[in-house]
């Protein structure tokens, strides 16, 4: 799936809708606790972690956990690889 405005391309049209949201500036997800806004429900669960703690992403070789899925990504590529 293409997004025609700045040619990146998705595997799925979920994605590439959050990304045409994102170009549009519209972002239908709020944060109760901060009010920030995000163009996906999966991304306001993830900012969720930094005010609860919740550490919910963990790594299977070692046993560490992360707030996030990209700092697991970016924990296994670089620790693990």
């Amino acid at each position: 799936f293409l997004c025609l405005q700045c040619g990146k391309t998705f595997t799925q049209k979920k994605n590439l809708n959050r990304h045409i949201r994102g170009h549009m500036g519209i972002r239908p997800f709020q944060c109760m606790v901060c009010l920030k806004t995000f163009t996906a429900k999966s991304t306001l669960q993830d900012h969720l972690n930094i005010h609860s703690g919740d550490r919910p992403y963990k790594c299977h070789c070692c046993d560490m956990d992360f707030k996030h899925k990209s700092a697991l990504k970016k924990h296994l590529t670089s620790v693990h690889g």
